[in-house]
């Protein structure tokens, strides 16, 4: 298993402090530098948290719960986490406690960001370590770039730390829809950089210039759209090395689809994916890189610089959809026959290899399915287990008689090609849950159904482009119903308390499980049987306007509790 935990620079000192927040609001601290995180209100915010440590000397904690924190006190180019995005202006930790549960978040939604997520601002030596947490819905329209995180610190240093961390859905008018990275460090590790865009510029997951270092290791590049690079982009005096990643499927209006290296960058790469990305020059590679051999390249292009254990132009990857196939992040799972199982380097396990080794052994891919699962590791981000039963993946739990849905795979039609989800076996889901193909927007595969029993239940399901296949085994949780239970009811208003008719309120339980409720044409909306003893966030999605994430404590029946719109 790949453990380096928060990387700590050379010179940094001890933790000097620790932050649990416990509020969602976005909010400042009151008086940063008195080393007690408290808004006007006395709660701790994340914002309020990150503005003490930054006050403080040495290296802080924040630890971060379950729930949807979203930004939404507007104001760019400011550098002190009062405004907009989260300034990182020393070494910070932040501790979130799953990726599918703990979501950081710049907007309600895609490209209604207020600005990018976070920023070490340009000349300060900021080290941001995160560890499992969701960074979305950033966006940054400055025309400098970096649309979730933007490291700005050339020749000071300064780095992100990324472990167990999903990064989906940030846009960037210029280079970097995920991050621009500009000098400094950056380690990406079992982590997932999908679904973010440059629209005017360079790397649609990341651009490292000005003398970066940008280290991936067992991670997913997958959906990514840029310019140049619709993956990653480096520049001169630059490098980027990837281990046992995934880069496919990603888009460049104007150049390489997956990697693009320039003259005097350095592109070191070993046991990798690089298939199946679309680009108007090369599709997936495009410069001189450093091979350490065991890679897999759908189509050289005009890319050089690769030996004998690669495999170049390659078709034959068999990647299954992006999707939940275990793990904190989504994987794009090894169909049968595919090119990549047992062909990679098993020097990554023990950092044997004899040049650009990762920060630490690679013993177990991005879900932590120990490597080699046989003989030999896999290339890519995924080990295929030597048969189903060897690993388990976790749903979210259910609730009994209560409404679910979670999601296996966001779109199962890639190109031409429509995969298709079955119950393998003979197993079956539990009573009254069904295996269900939503066709909008997307064709995406679910498990949905209000089921009828309770317990813990295992089924296997097969994944198929029509001649291979892959079987995931799944575990769901499904919770018996509590005589302690509430309701939970209230309006959806607008900044001028009118009420929003059709609006969506989406509650996130403590166990990172979902329901939803649509409101009346009076904007009233109800949850029932909610169980006690629980916080619950409550996240409204209206046209009629921008809505902040609410948390509440659930202890007996709430009513009147008003959800209202910005101004």
């Amino acid at each position: 298993m790949l453990l380096i935990g928060p990387l700590i620079a050379a010179g940094s000192s001890a933790y000097a402090a620790t932050f649990t927040v416990n509020t969602t609001t976005d909010a400042v601290d009151a008086n940063p530098g008195n080393g007690v995180c408290a808004t006007s209100g006395g709660s701790c915010s994340l914002r309020a948290a990150i503005q003490e440590a930054n006050a403080l000397a040495g290296a802080d904690v924040i630890t971060l719960p379950a729930g949807v924190y979203q930004l939404t006190i507007s104001g760019t180019a400011e550098d002190q986490a009062a405004t907009g995005d989260l300034d990182i202006r020393t070494d910070i930790t932040i501790n979130g406690a799953d990726a599918r549960t703990t979501f950081i978040q710049a907007g309600s939604g895609p490209g209604l960001g207020i600005d990018r997520v976070f920023d070490v601002p340009i000349g300060v030596s900021g080290i941001l370590s995160l560890n499992n947490a969701t960074v979305r819905y950033g966006t940054d329209s400055s025309g400098v770039g970096g649309g979730g995180l933007q490291l700005n610190a050339p020749g000071v240093g300064g780095a992100f730390n990324l472990n167990n961390v999903l990064v989906t859905q940030n846009t960037s008018t210029a280079n970097g829809g995920a991050m621009r990275i500009s000098g400094g460090t950056v380690n990406i590790v079992n982590s997932a950089i999908t679904n973010n865009s440059s629209s005017g510029g360079q790397g649609g997951a990341a651009l490292c210039n000005n003398l970066c270092t940008l280290r991936i290791t067992n991670s997913t590049l997958s959906a990514n759209s840029g310019t140049n690079g619709g993956s990653l982009r480096n520049t001169i005096n630059t490098s980027i090395t990837l281990t046992n990643s995934t880069i496919t499927r990603n888009t460049a209006s104007a150049g390489t689809g997956g990697i693009n290296t320039s003259a005097g960058g350095t592109m070191n790469i070993r046991n990798t994916i690089v298939t199946d990305n679309t680009g108007t020059t090369d599709n997936d590679a495009t410069g001189v890189v450093t091979s350490g051999g065991n890679n897999l390249i759908g189509s050289q292009g005009t890319s050089t610089g690769w030996v004998g254990t690669d495999l170049l132009n390659n078709p034959n990857a068999r990647l299954a959809p992006l999707g939940n196939y275990g793990g904190s992040t989504p994987t794009h799972s090894l169909l049968s026959g595919s090119a990549a199982i047992n062909a990679g380097s098993n020097c990554v396990n023990n950092s044997s290899c004899a040049t650009f080794n990762a920060p630490a052994n690679v013993a177990a891919d991005e879900r932590g399915f120990a490597r080699p699962a046989s003989a030999t590791t896999d290339i890519g981000a995924f080990e295929l287990p030597a048969a189903p039963t060897d690993f388990t993946a976790v749903l979210p739990a259910a609730d009994k008689n209560q409404a679910y849905t979670t999601t296996l795979a966001p779109n199962t039609t890639v190109g031409a090609t429509t995969y298709t989800y079955t119950l393998f076996g003979g197993d079956t889901l539990p009573n009254g849950l069904n295996l269900t193909t939503a066709f909008a927007p997307a064709a995406a595969e679910q498990i949905t159904g209000t089921p009828t029993v309770n317990g813990t239940f295992f089924f296997r399901v097969q994944v198929s482009d029509g001649a291979n296949t892959q079987v995931t085994r799944y575990q769901l949780t499904i919770n018996a119903p509590t005589a302690a239970s509430a309701g939970i009811s209230g309006r959806v208003m607008d900044a001028k308390g009118r009420g929003i008719a059709r609006a969506r309120v989406v509650m996130t339980l403590q166990d990172g499980a979902s329901r939803t409720a649509t409101t009346n044409s009076f904007g009233n909306y109800r949850f029932d049987d909610v169980a006690v003893g629980q916080t619950v966030i409550l996240n409204v999605s209206s046209k009629s306007g921008i809505f902040p994430a609410a948390a509440l404590n659930v202890g007996d029946e709430i009513t009147g509790f008003d959800l209202w719109a910005l101004d």
